[in-house]
């Protein structure tokens, strides 16, 4: 009789899990944001924080760094991580299985959990670099970004829609850090990133060195907009580092990023997650002088995957205007 007991327990610790003060185990989520110092990084730290804190009891939340959108989508894709920041125009390549995943099956267990403005394609360089006009680049050392980053990605797309190939400049694909390195240095011209203004990484340029933002060409901006639905004509600002030298506003392309799930994901540790973020937004917006831009009443306007019904759950009871294209 003993041993029909304890195989019952072994059988129960295997269906429930282990438990403590009387209720299951803590869920252990894992998000995929991006690369230390960037954005997207400080953003899923600051969310990760307050879930921790305010659902330590039942959820636990670990930040996987990566080179960055392109990463995380794919990561999502084949069930690696649980959450990932991905940029919009990019999600929807992926659920449609176009573009750039054109050879892969659909994505259609993505799904949306918030949205937020991001940012724009930013190309730097020193001033005493002389350069100042993106059609300057050729020739010159340009670091896009990491292999599997979104900026490598969209930053070679730009340079193309200014007419430059990457055999009409010296293409580099160096980690975020080590591209900062090389511009302090000296080894390369231009530091290109996806990124919103300001950021981290430029502005450990722009503290050793006065800095040039490169203004986009109109025709190069309407080029990049046709082929890359999602992103939209932008600016950056004057003064969005101490030594930019600009004085005009800038011209770019911008983009939303979304934070997107598996479907697969427990509804209510999704309710949860969304709840607790919305419910400390305050405390969310002091970790990165963009956060502010994320804005409960303005989260579904940037969403083009169906939201989780975690997600939608939570914007119901919200009140949130929601259009049937979100609805999974």
């Amino acid at each position: 009789m003993k041993r029909v007991i304890l195989f019952t327990v072994f059988l129960s610790l295997l269906n429930f899990g282990p438990v403590v003060d009387g209720h299951c185990a803590v869920k252990k989520v894992e998000i995929s944001a991006g690369s230390l110092g960037a954005a997207l990084h400080i953003f899923g730290t600051a969310w990760a924080k307050i879930v921790n804190k305010e659902l330590r009891d039942e959820i636990s939340v670990t930040v996987v760094s990566t080179a960055g959108s392109l990463e995380n989508v794919r990561l999502l894709m084949n069930n690696k991580t649980d959450f990932g920041f991905v940029v919009t125009p990019q999600g929807r390549e992926a659920y449609d299985g176009r573009d750039t995943f054109a050879k892969e099956t659909p994505a259609k267990k993505l799904r949306t959990v918030f949205t937020y403005p991001y940012g724009g394609l930013q190309f730097v360089v020193r001033e005493d670099s002389k350069i100042k006009t993106m059609a300057e680049l050729r020739g010159k050392k340009v670091t896009v970004g990491a292999p599997g980053s979104a900026g490598a990605l969209y930053d070679t797309m730009a340079l193309e829609a200014h007419g430059l190939s990457p055999k009409d400049y010296k293409k580099e694909m160096l980690p975020y850090s080590a591209g900062v390195r090389s511009m302090n240095d000296g080894i390369i011209d231009c530091f290109a990133i996806f990124a919103p203004a300001p950021v981290g990484l430029v502005m450990e340029i722009a503290s050793a060195h006065k800095i040039r933002i490169l203004p986009f060409e109109k025709a190069a901006i309407e080029k990049f907009c046709k082929d890359n639905p999602g992103f939209i004509p932008g600016v950056f600002k004057p003064g969005s580092y101490k030594s930019l030298v600009n004085t005009e506003d800038t011209p770019t392309v911008v983009a939303s990023m979304s934070v997107l799930c598996r479907e697969e994901v427990d509804e209510e540790i999704v309710y949860k997650m969304t709840k607790a973020l919305w419910d400390n937004i305050n405390e969310f917006q002091l970790c990165h002088v963009t956060a502010k831009e994320v804005i409960l009443n303005e989260t579904l306007k940037g969403a083009s995957i169906p939201l989780h019904p975690g997600a939608l759950r939570f914007y119901k009871e919200k009140g949130l205007p929601i259009s049937k294209e979100l609805v999974p």
